[in-house]
């Protein structure tokens, strides 16, 4: 058993739900990601965490349930039917069909490796979701987006990679991910800063130590590419079209910066480059508000004055909510 969130009211669809009549609409720890007008993709939210980051847009929500791995796949089960029964009796799509269907699953937190029994948990629930694909495959490709490249179910991970750093959470644990038949993992490790002060500054009661223990994870999972598993690192947090982040003694013009006098910093840079010199990709994941709409945009700044600024937008054409290739920023490697 796990603690999983329910969707806060960014990530619920409510209006999906009921329209479907489903039984588990009141009490599902399924939440939506609106990708376009038409896509969206599943998502599932682990409470509880192994950092404490000043800006996250988890922390306004704490209302959980404990699950088994059964029950996480019957709520599964039920959305896609109840997607089924939308797009062919209640709206039937004017466009392409395949703008409908479920375009993958992320699974977030809080964090998904807190540790190895909740790591274990998400093995098995992964296993168990990738048997009931097989079995039932008519539905999942009535319902489910399969990859063009690979023709599996993409589900999404994002992990601070801490717990792999510290290999409480081991290499050859982490290679399980890679044995499904119908599913591709794509890990993203979510950096918090480019150098030590930056990723401490960001932190409520932080250890430094984390900052070079999410660099050892990075440096221990980036090698292991393989069919069925990949792993990116991404930024996660970041200026955005809304906010500039700071902190009480860094300006925002000084943050997301590589700092040459510190190891950490260094290393880091180093195993980015080359990642990306081997066709990875480096991703940068903007702050936003827990909500879209404007009340939750200006309480998000009032509780975070001391770590943001809007008056004088550094990335101001970076959409919140999404990932974008930090090409497109000025981050430098």
């Amino acid at each position: 058993m796990q603690e999983l969130k329910f969707p806060n009211d960014f990530n619920s669809a409510g209006h999906f739900c009921k329209k479907t009549n489903c039984k588990f609409a009141e009490k599902c720890i399924l939440g939506f990601n609106k990708l376009y007008k038409s896509m969206r993709e599943l998502r599932i939210d682990f409470d509880k965490c192994n950092l404490n980051c000043k800006l996250c847009w988890s922390n306004d929500n704490n209302s959980y349930q404990l699950l088994s791995e059964d029950q996480c796949l019957q709520y599964f089960s039920q959305c896609l039917h109840a997607n089924l029964e939308y797009i062919t009796k209640i709206n039937p799509p004017k466009k392409d069909p395949e703008l409908f269907k479920i375009q993958g699953l992320q699974i977030v937190g809080g964090e998904p490796l807190l540790n190895k029994e909740r790591f274990h948990f998400l093995v098995n629930f992964l296993n168990k979701l990738d048997k009931y694909i097989i079995e039932n495959n008519e539905l999942a490709r009535d319902n489910l987006r399969f990859l063009k490249t690979d023709d599996k179910f993409k589900v999404k991970i994002f992990t601070n990679g801490i717990t792999i750093g510290k290999r409480e959470i081991k290499e050859e644990d982490i290679l399980l991910l890679n044995s499904f038949k119908q599913i591709k993992v794509e890990m993203l490790l979510s950096l918090k800063g480019l150098n030590t002060n930056e990723f401490y500054a960001l932190q409520n009661n932080g250890s430094y130590n984390n900052f070079y223990y999410q660099i050892e994870g990075l440096n221990k999972l980036i090698p292991n590419k393989h069919k069925n598993f990949n792993i990116d690192p991404v930024l996660g947090f970041y200026h955005s079209e809304h906010f500039n982040i700071k902190c009480p003694d860094i300006p925002a013009e000084k943050m997301f910066k590589f700092d040459k006098n510190d190891f950490n910093s260094i290393k880091l840079k180093q195993i980015l480059k080359e990642h990306i010199e081997n066709k990875g990709k480096f991703y940068v994941e903007p702050v936003h508000a827990p909500r879209k709409n404007k009340n939750s945009k200006t309480n998000f700044f009032y509780n975070n004055k001391d770590y943001l600024e809007n008056d004088s937008l550094i990335e101001n054409d970076l959409k919140s909510n999404t990932k974008t290739n930090y090409r497109k920023t000025k981050i430098k490697l």
